[in-house]
């Protein structure tokens, strides 16, 4: 079966979630990011908080050079560019009225952490402490899944929106999301740049491909609910699904998707 519209749009096309505006940019070798935000730019009352997320390849900036898994905001677009190798970077901009906002990396606030329910390596993100957090009231976390053992448990989220972003190796299949739809399991092939937009309600999970990688991603929730804290996290176990049950969808498009249910 091929992935259907009904799911998937173009990742390089700005989306937006409470006002978050978030895109996937291929940048080409040493080519500058400012151009592709020229309409996001386009403000002069406020201020802006611009995200970068490097999912594949290096980025350099006024901080120094950002590799795949590490993430930077900046107020100002200019004079970031890909390094030799190119990157596959999404991006996440917002307003603010902090018009003291400085440049900073985010940084885990502990080493990732094994959690049985989440089946996965969960580890929080935060900012270095310059400045109240801008993300909030959303949180953040870098998540690694163990390898696939032919089992799917699906979840869900009563309240709060999920937003996930890829890494990995541009066009290799890092892993699946598989969601229930109309009582039957659909798996849609995940590759680096890809961004999932979860809404409340849909039984779903990302499972690691058959390969020696892990897969690894980025969760963004615009909720406070803290999934270090187990018991009163919003994510509630669902079912647990065979793989002899999903139906695996065709993919044709090799560029970033941007996976939109609920």
């Amino acid at each position: 079966m091929i992935i259907s519209n009904k799911f998937t749009h173009n990742a390089n096309v700005f989306s937006s979630l409470d006002s978050r505006n978030f895109a996937t940019i291929n940048l080409e070798p040493k080519k500058f990011v400012s151009p592709y935000l020229r309409n996001e730019n386009n403000q002069h009352d406020f201020r802006l908080s611009i995200l970068f997320l490097v999912l594949s390849g290096s980025l350099h900036t006024p901080l120094g050079k950002l590799s795949q898994g590490t993430m930077a905001i900046f107020s100002s677009a200019d004079n970031i560019m890909a390094s030799q190798e190119g990157c596959l970077v999404s991006i996440l901009i917002w307003k603010t009225n902090n018009w003291t906002i400085c440049n900073e990396l985010l940084w885990l606030s502990s080493q990732s952490k094994w959690y049985k329910k989440y089946e996965a390596w969960v580890g929080k993100l935060n900012f270095n402490g310059k400045n109240p957090n801008p993300l909030s009231p959303w949180t953040a976390y870098m998540v690694e899944l163990q390898p696939f053992n032919g089992e799917v448990s699906l979840h869900l989220h009563q309240e709060l929106n999920n937003l996930i972003f890829i890494q990995g190796q541009p066009n290799v299949n890092s892993g699946y999301f598989i969601i229930e739809e109309n009582l039957k399991y659909l798996a849609l092939p995940l590759k680096a740049g890809d961004i999932i937009l979860v809404k409340p309600g849909v039984k779903h999970n990302l499972v690691s491909s058959n390969t020696k990688h892990n897969l690894k991603f980025f969760v963004f929730n615009n909720s406070q609910s803290d999934y270090q804290q187990e018991e009163s996290s919003d994510y509630h176990l669902m079912k647990k699904v065979p793989w002899s049950a999903v139906d695996i969808q065709v993919r044709f498009n090799l560029n970033p998707i941007l996976i939109n249910v609920g």
